[in-house]
């Protein structure tokens, strides 16, 4: 290895180091690790030997660079950041290929910043300190927080419209063992901002003139749900138009105009619905 400074404390078993490349006190970088020109690997770095390290990049103390790890150049990694390479880790067994992590040119991770296996960390992201990364993130996305949301982008002139992910599920309808009740499914669509699922009025995918909605949710993030006044009537027809029972109907809130005390408009503890569950009722004016 030429023009490369390995501390006296520090262990370096790989032959493909990059020049002016400087590996510090307690640092081991394996065989077959790759680490390109004018690093900097700080006290304590464990480079495994099938991880790739490109130009220009910086790895704070604390780190571990696994096999299927690529950081491409000018990548800065902050003290004790922790990547991972197996979704499902246990004690002495072994994949046979290790997800791919890729952290594009220009990224940053915060300290103490978790990314999970089989992501991507766009070009130019922020990662802040602490967040767990669940999700790949787009270029120049600044994210934070436990799972990783964005809270914005670093250069807002150069970030690149990310297509959000396709449908989780197709619309359909299930019936339930409640009589007159079915459930109504919409088409769901996730990425890292959250989970998202509208429909259009009218619709053809809705079996009935939509007159209240209530929602059960089985997704995890949060959101904020407009909340309307109700209607004169109660009633929610199907084409069937089954009566549901007295005794499984949903209790009837006050009729007050909307934007009355009491009637709120936003509901902030509610969660983004996957499946709808409508019943049908009749009841007088």
């Amino acid at each position: 290895m030429r023009d490369v400074f390995v501390h006296e404390q520090g262990l370096c078993e790989s032959e493909e180091i990059g020049p002016r490349t400087r590996i510090w006190a307690f640092a081991h970088v394996l065989k077959g690790a790759r680490v390109g020109a004018d690093c900097n690997v700080c006290d304590g770095v464990f480079i495994e030997g099938g991880a790739v390290v490109g130009d220009r990049v910086t790895v704070k103390c604390g780190v571990q660079l696994w096999d299927g790890v690529q950081l491409e150049d000018d990548v800065f990694v902050g003290p004790n950041a922790t990547f991972t390479n197996d979704p499902l880790p246990r004690s002495r067994q072994w994949l046979d290929q290790h997800p791919r992590t890729i952290v594009r040119s220009g990224a940053s991770i915060g300290a103490n910043a978790t990314v999970l296996p089989g992501l991507e960390i766009g070009t130019g992201a922020v990662i802040g300190a602490g967040a767990v990364v669940t999700r790949s993130v787009p270029p120049h996305a600044v994210v934070t927080g436990s799972p990783a949301r964005i809270q914005g982008y670093a250069d807002s002139a150069a970030a690149d419209a990310q297509p959000i992910a396709p449908p989780s599920a197709e619309p359909g309808t299930t019936p339930l063992a409640v009589r007159g009740v079915h459930m109504q499914r919409f088409a769901g669509f996730s990425d890292l901002r959250g989970r998202l699922t509208a429909g259009e009025l009218p619709s053809e995918g809705i079996p009935f003139a939509p007159q209240r909605w209530f929602v059960v949710s089985s997704g995890t993030s949060r959101m904020r749900c407009c909340s309307y006044s109700l209607p004169t009537r109660t009633t929610r027809r199907t084409t069937s138009a089954t009566t549901t029972p007295s005794s499984t109907r949903p209790p009837t809130p006050s009729r007050q105009p909307e934007g009355s005390p009491g009637v709120p408009r936003l509901a902030s503890s509610a969660r983004w619905p996957r499946d709808v569950a409508v019943g049908t009722s009749h009841a007088a004016r």
